[in-house]
């Protein structure tokens, strides 16, 4: 994400600094400060590293204030070996030659409030409880709107989606299109026009045309 991307609107919005432990920290967190006032904070992680105290304070030095995060990447400790597996695989290298690739301790998973508690100050605990406090939100709340800006002057988003959708269908099936096929299209198309959206996962124009490599011309 680069600034550009949060210079306008976000009103409403909380802000965590994920600090890169570099000269940059002091002027990223100053920048956050201006354009989210009272609305911004930086996430401290600490995994019983040997700097952690360190780090610590040198980070209460950057302006902001300060909250517990767990760069969580496992439910649970003993996950670490499938963790470190995955990175393997991801990076397209053998397990043994991963080496530092590897997280060094298998911190990174979901601790109980005692565990946080004897690592974090509990001013930070504090703080990270506050943020959830103000994130209210309810997925009654989620409504996806078609960017207009896809849409065609003079058709409507449902007409639009309709229009690819068929389009991408005779790609797909040049001899014809099944009927259970039509009729699920169909389905589909009905119930997103009922609900007022294009799309339900956001990328209609992007998924529609990809009918010509698959049988899954819309899914859910």
């Amino acid at each position: 994400m680069r600034r550009a991307d949060l210079e306008r609107g976000l009103c409403a919005c909380l802000a965590l600094l994920l600090p890169e432990d570099t000269q940059r920290d002091e002027e990223e967190a100053r920048w956050l400060a201006r354009r989210f006032p009272g609305r911004a904070w930086i996430a401290v992680e600490l995994m019983r590293g040997g700097a952690d105290r360190a780090r610590l304070r040198r980070l209460e030095g950057l302006g902001l204030p300060l909250c517990a995060a767990g760069d969580v990447h496992m439910h649970g400790r003993e996950r670490r070996h499938l963790q470190d597996t995955l990175t393997a695989i991801r990076l397209g290298i053998p397990l043994e030659s991963a080496g530092h690739a590897l997280y060094p301790n298998g911190e990174r998973h979901l601790r109980d409030r005692g565990t946080l508690a004897r690592l974090y100050p509990e001013r930070l605990l504090s703080e990270t409880i506050e943020i959830a406090r103000r994130c209210r939100f309810s997925l009654d709340e989620l409504r996806y709107e078609y960017p207009e800006e896809l849409v065609p002057a003079g058709e409507t988003p449902a007409g639009h989606l309709r229009s690819l959708t068929h389009a991408g269908m005779a790609r797909r099936w040049p001899g014809g299109v099944p009927a259970k096929v039509r009729a699920q299209v169909e389905h589909e198309l009905e119930l997103i026009a009922e609900a007022d959206s294009c799309s339900r996962d956001g990328k209609s124009k992007a998924c529609v045309p990809d009918a010509s490599r698959s049988a899954i011309v819309m899914s859910y």
